[in-house]
């Protein structure tokens, strides 16, 4: 039982658990100062209080390790990402939860409750893939907006020169040359 409650802690850390560069994750490759990873035990306590009490105040590596992810993961990040991390987290404190009831549940009431969390984890899976696939929809349509709008500009060169020129206080002149400054063959 205690194999399968490491493999089930694996499983949830890899994917809970972002995989941080090295100068992400501290000097060492991982090993943070004792002063980092209180910072990172006193943010955690809010979103996740279920995972703060796995880490056992920082007692337990494998928990505290953990949460000291989570707190690089939503230091990392910025604006809006930061919020839905903070949705993500709260869904993952609930698994979390789960975690604690396995740990001190009987055996016959194990089976059930690896059910609800592998259930629990799989739509949280299903969630992330449905963002992820809605941002990768929202940058193909950003992307092919600024495919349309470079086509445009290339087509009304002389226009945008004109414009441009204008700006700087200069008069466009009769036919406005196209040709990249420096070209040799160019007009004055």
């Amino acid at each position: 039982m205690k194999k399968k409650l490491l493999l089930l802690t694996s499983v949830l850390s890899l994917i809970f658990c972002t995989q941080l560069s090295f100068a992400q994750r501290g000097p060492r490759g991982g090993q943070q100062n004792a002063e980092q990873v209180q910072q990172a035990l006193n943010w955690i306590r809010d979103p996740m209080p279920k995972l703060y009490m796995l880490t056992g105040g920082g007692r337990r590596p494998f928990w505290t390790q953990a949460a000291v992810n989570h707190y690089h993961r939503y230091q990392n990040a910025n604006g809006p990402a930061r919020a839905r991390l903070i949705e993500t987290f709260k869904s993952e404190d609930e698994i979390y939860g789960m975690v604690i009831e396995l740990e001190g549940a009987p055996a016959d009431q194990r089976p059930a409750i690896q059910d609800r969390i592998r259930t629990a984890v799989r739509n949280l899976l299903v969630k992330n893939l449905q963002e992820r696939a809605d941002r990768i929809a929202k940058l193909k349509q950003d992307l092919e907006a600024q495919q349309k709008q470079l086509n445009e500009d290339q087509e009304n060169l002389d226009s945008i020169l004109t414009n441009q020129t204008r700006r700087f206080g200069v008069a466009p002149t009769t036919a406005p040359s196209t040709r990249p400054a420096g070209d040799a063959d160019a007009q004055p």
